[in-house]
């Protein structure tokens, strides 16, 4: 309601919001400004602007939660601020629960604290700036007046409208005048401008994402949003507090200055707004361009500066466009020349010629040289002189323009070829002129004569290489193919002109034998270089097929216009089929054909690391061709291939289809059962063992039966690698041997005989510990010539023996760990360490003269690597020492590789090494063997010595083997001589050696 008096008039508070524009508008920028300032400077999650009226409060901005705008009936805060100043603070909502406060709690369920300042116009209270914890708290001072100095703020935002409107309202509005209609009136107007204002500033600030910065002046803090922190690469979080000392050290030195200028022109009313353009440096290090604009939303009543409020807009791009367009123009600027291209102009009113430097330079004239049309025509030669004057004339009529080669005769004589350009235009005067640019063309016409040469050159070349060679043109219709794509396409360059290439070059997956998308076609879509998938195989026109790799390419010209594509392609049958074949013996055995080792373990490898079916069992079985040797030294090694071929196909057969059978190496088998519970898996080993118990094996007259022994494992997730696998089964095989062979023996932790071979590789940690710190013993026993007295012999000759000492500092025998180390392929690594301490003996004082003889196992003869290191060792050897050694060899040893062992024992007599054959007898092998070894001494198997003067049988197998060393000239050594009885007869049978306990014991003393 209106007084009379217009002095004391009094507004109704929706009237006067109505008026002020405040009362319809929703998602006001200041306001929302307004709240988000609140939140931060009391450090409090949720700020809220409300207005009110008639009863109602509503609210219109805030931050920290979605915002229900609808109208609330009933006041909510105001009541509590109406007609004061000060703040209203409830610091916990669990004490004090007005009814108020619970629709504060409507809003925000969880909230505890709330602070409220009264925003107050012309003496009405019309809203209140709330903030809100979810937390009991209470404002400190300084958060007080700051949220009082923003509710003031909130006012004058309101009251402000009033200011900024046309000079006419503002009089109407002051004077308010009782005319309601005139009201009404000027309402509507009011309303509707300041509607479209804050709107349009709405829209802008939404659409831009300006980040804004709110700097009070008087304690140098500065607020920023997050957009701001982000245009520097950090949040918001990070940077606060801001001080305006932050801000500065933010800027570019080159840049504080600006700054401060431009604020002081602010401050002190010379500029209606601050702004510069500045640079702050980046997270990264790097420096970006910033536009700051502000403006001071609150003066003091002495003109002093109180709080600032700007926008920084990124104008990284823009600065760095202009940097470029600095940089083009200069380029362009000096282009001319590095290109070497003139320009030329001519103003058709005043016939005036204008020549750029390079123009003049092409033409061979002075830079001063002043040209006119006349002189310019003429430079060109003779027979081009009439075609330039028409282009100028029908330029000069029509506007056509003209772009030719043509010769030039330089003011020198030189006759160069020249591309000339010519157009017309009209200046910013109207005034019409012709202009052109002019390059020498010599190098380039030479240049483009060598190209066609050249492209005959090519054309000839494509025609004889060894690949295939098809052009097409942009929509993939051949335009060429060489005789190479003619022979492996079986089309003709005539019949395949302007087909499709899918017609001409078909091709298909090699396994799925699916069609395989041209690469031509993918080429001209993406204009780069395709390659044919894998596998393709190129179907010809008569059905013939060929594997082929190859790859199309876009032919582009110089503007990146598609002309078409070109397909390079080669048969690379014979190169598959080679990798094919290199594929196939990587996982096979080539003797056999079945999987090798390093396939069958990694399949294995497989099986133990697939967890999609852990419940299920799978079963590994180790097996060991009983009998081989015999075949294999009786008939030949070609003669054992043979055998282990067919015993290879006998096992394929004998197992199912599913199942991994394998060579693992020499006579030894494995197989894979998958998905095979425990009496199928033993069943079909069993069945195994059957089968080649039956098996009879011809060569010629001669039938050999084999046997197998078989060790079983069952497998599943509870092993923890394929060696522990593999050893499982190879000690259950080992036990299938030693129960009898041609068995199979599944294996279990409890089982006695695996437990017997596992006690035999707990020697293997004993003799791994004694090889790496050097605990074995060297022990010497006498070798004793039967010529000589038993009370005075010259000991000359004696046989190092081995021995280990064990934890306990005990001496071990070296039947107790020998057997491990041969199984676990120790034996070599023992071997070594013997014959490189022999050696050193060699050389001892008290054994100067001695003959050594020194045992050698049998694996360790058959390897290659120990024979290379054994000759090594010898041909370092002084040539006394090499004729002071005798190496014994087991007779197995030499059956198991006679061919082998004979050449290495022939390598080391010519070092002047002496051979002992030790344990003659044992094998009971034919003696033809004999005659074609290079021996220098026999030792007879002390098995027979020991029944020498009990048994007939025994004493007659002695005799038989010192008349066969007699035969071959060989002397004989008998072992185990136990008692003078023994050594007599033995020498009246004529042996020429004794050893045993009766002629001396072994002593370590030899190796101290």
């Amino acid at each position: 309601m209106i007084n009379d008096d217009p002095s004391a008039i009094e507004l109704d508070p929706m009237r006067l919001l109505d008026a002020l524009g405040a009362h319809g508008m929703s998602n006001d920028p200041g306001f929302e400004a307004l709240a988000l300032v609140a939140a931060r400077s009391c450090k409090l999650p949720v700020a809220l602007v409300t207005l009110c009226a008639n009863g109602r409060e509503w609210i219109k901005a805030g931050t920290g939660l979605e915002l229900n705008r609808v109208a609330l009936e009933g006041p909510m805060l105001v009541t509590q601020t109406r007609g004061e100043d000060v703040i209203t603070e409830i610091a916990d909502f669990s004490v004090d629960t007005t009814r108020a406060h619970t629709r504060i709690q409507s809003l925000v369920p969880d909230a505890r604290f709330m602070a409220a300042a009264p925003i107050r116009v012309a003496g009405l209270t019309l809203g209140s700036l709330v903030v809100l914890d979810r937390e009991s708290r209470s404002l400190t001072p300084s958060e007080r007046q700051t949220l009082a100095s923003l509710a003031t703020a909130a006012a004058r935002m309101i009251a402000s409208a009033k200011a900024e409107l046309p000079e006419e309202l503002r009089a109407r509005i002051s004077a308010m005048e009782s005319d309601s209609d005139l009201y009404d009136t000027m309402v509507d107007e009011v309303q509707r401008i300041l509607l479209a204002e804050r709107r349009q500033l709405a829209s802008v600030i939404e659409a831009t994402e300006v980040a804004t910065w709110e700097y009070h002046i008087p304690d140098g803090s500065v607020a920023i949003n997050d957009r701001w922190a982000g245009m520097l690469g950090y949040t918001r979080e990070e940077l606060e507090p801001v001080h305006v000392d932050d801000f500065t050290s933010f800027t570019h030195p080159d840049d504080v200055q600006t700054v401060q200028d431009a604020l002081g022109r602010h401050f002190q009313g010379e500029a209606r707004d601050y702004e510069c353009e500045i640079r702050m440096r980046h997270r990264n290090g790097r420096w970006v361009w910033l536009l700051t604009r502000g403006r001071v939303l609150e003066w003091r009543e002495d003109g002093t500066a109180v709080r600032m409020f700007g926008v920084h807009l990124d104008i990284q791009q823009r600065k760095e466009q202009e940097e470029s367009l600095l940089r083009m123009s200069s380029l362009l600027e000096s282009t001319g020349g590095l290109a070497q291209v003139g320009g030329w102009e001519l103003d058709l009113e005043t016939q005036t010629l204008l020549w750029t430097t390079e123009t003049k330079r092409i033409h061979g004239v002075p830079p001063d040289y002043v040209p006119d049309l006349d002189s310019a025509i003429n430079f060109y030669a003779p027979e081009a002189r009439d075609q330039i004057r028409t282009s100028v004339e029908r330029t000069v009529e029509t506007g056509e323009s003209w772009d030719v080669e043509v010769p030039l005769i330089r003011a020198d004589g030189e006759r160069i070829w020249v591309h000339a350009l010519g157009q017309s235009s009209v200046n910013d005067q109207g005034k019409r002129r012709l202009f052109g640019a002019f390059q020498d063309v010599t190098e380039r016409r030479k240049l483009l004569k060598e190209i066609s040469e050249s492209r005959e050159l090519l054309r000839v070349t494509i025609e004889s290489i060894g690949d295939g060679v098809i052009t097409t043109d942009q929509e993939g219709r051949i335009t060429w193919l060489n005789p190479v794509a003619e022979r492996l396409t079986g089309w003709s360059p005539e019949a395949a002109h302007d087909l499709p290439i899918e017609d001409v070059f078909k091709a298909v997956d090699e396994h799925s034998r699916q069609p395989i998308a041209n690469p031509v076609s993918r080429c001209l879509a993406e204009r780069q270089v395709v390659n044919l998938a894998q596998d393709a195989i190129l179907i010809a026109r008569d059905g013939r097929e060929h594997g082929v790799e190859d790859s199309a390419a876009p032919i582009l010209t110089e503007d990146n216009r598609l002309l078409g594509a070109v397909m390079v392609f080669h048969d690379v049958t014979e190169q598959r089929r080679l990798t094919g074949e290199m594929r196939y013996r990587a996982k096979h055995d080539l003797l056999t054909g079945l999987t090798n080792r390093v396939e069958f373990e990694d399949q294995l490898e497989e099986l133990l690391a697939d967890d999609h079916s852990p419940e299920l069992v799978h079963s590994v079985l180790c097996i060991d061709l009983d009998n081989f040797k015999i075949v294999n030294d009786s008939c030949g090694h070609s003669v054992g291939d043979e055998l282990l071929q067919r015993v290879a196909t006998l096992f394929r057969d004998t197992v199912r289809a599913r199942d991994t059978v394998a060579r693992l190496g020499g006579d030894e088998f494995g197989m894979i059962l998958e998905r095979c519970p425990t009496q199928q898996a033993i069943k079909i080993a069993q069945n195994v063992c059957e089968r080649i118990r039956e098996f009879r094996f011809v060569h010629g007259e001669q039938r050999f039966r084999v046997g197998v022994s078989i060790g079983l494992v069952h497998i599943n997730r509870g092993w923890p690698s394929v060696t522990a696998v593999l050893q499982a089964a190879d000690t259950a095989c080992y036990a299938a041997k030693a129960a009898g062979r041609d068995r199979v023996h599944v294996y279990e932790d409890s089982d006695s005989a695996i437990l017997n071979q596992r006690s035999e590789t707990r020697w293997v940690t004993q003799i791994e510990a004694a090889l790496d710190h050097n605990r074995f013993v060297l022990h010497c026993q006498p070798i004793v010539s039967a010529h000589e007295t038993m009370r005075a012999r010259e000991q000359s000759r004696f046989e190092v023996l081995l021995r280990m000492e064990g934890r306990d500092g005990e001496l071990v025998p070296p039947g107790a760990f020998l057997p491990a180390a041969e199984r676990f392929h120790l034996i070599s690594r023992i071997d070594r360490w013997v014959l490189l301490e022999t050696m050193k003996l060699l050389h001892r004082q008290h054994l100067s003269t001695a003959v050594l003889f020194v045992n050698l196992s049998g694996r360790s003869i058959g390897d290659r690597m120990f024979q290379d290191f054994v000759l090594t060792l010898l041909k370092r050897q002084r040539p006394e020492s090499c004729t002071r050694l005798v190496l014994e060899i087991t007779e197995t040893a030499v059956i198991s590789n006679l061919i082998e062992v004979k050449e290495f024992l022939a390598q080391v007599q010519e070092l002047g090494v002496n051979i002992a054959l030790d344990d003659f007898g044992s094998g009971m092998a034919s003696f033809r063997y004999l005659q074609s070894l290079p021996l220098n001494y026999l030792k007879i198997d002390g098995q027979f010595i020991i029944g020498l003067l009990d048994d007939e049988l025994a004493r007659a197998t002695v005799q038989s083997f010192i008349d066969v060393a007699g035969v071959i000239d060989v002397p004989t050594v008998a072992e185990h001589v136990e008692n003078e009885r023994v050594a007599s007869t033995l020498v009246e049978m004529g042996v020429h050696f004794l050893q045993g306990f009766y002629l001396g014991r072994p002593e370590p003393t030899v190796n101290g």
